[in-house]
């Protein structure tokens, strides 16, 4: 339901205009970076019915679905490489940290700037 896009102010790189959150008919993406090469990419994670209540399903379970259905996408897209960027993280960017990010630039290593694109 939040979009936003990591980038640069020191060199003018711009990262990918991704959805952060998840929203009900369209997933999320979620935000990869290489531990070699600082480059970011998006994975996206389509909409599925583990996102949803089951007739009888706890909050946890739903979370516990949700969440075994992220980690199984992530599973067969993730890189050797790459570490996946916590929403919790993308979340204080947005909100608490006035786009101040903690990850380094893949163009010249400088530290990133969040802004927030839309809402869905």
């Amino acid at each position: 339901m939040f979009w936003g896009q990591p980038y640069c102010p020191s060199c003018g790189y711009t990262g990918p205009d991704f959805m952060w959150t998840w929203h009900f008919g369209r997933g999320l993406h979620l935000l990869l970076q290489d531990q070699e090469s600082l480059a970011l990419r998006v994975v996206e994670v389509p909409d599925d019915d583990a996102f949803y209540p089951a007739d009888g399903q706890s909050q946890e379970a739903r979370v516990q679905a949700s969440d075994a259905y992220v980690k199984s996408v992530l599973a067969r897209e993730m890189r050797p490489t790459e570490r996946r960027v916590a929403a919790e993280r993308i979340r204080r960017w947005e909100f608490e940290d006035h786009g101040q990010m903690d990850l380094s630039c893949p163009g010249c290593r400088a530290m990133l700037s969040w802004r927030g694109t839309g809402i869905s």
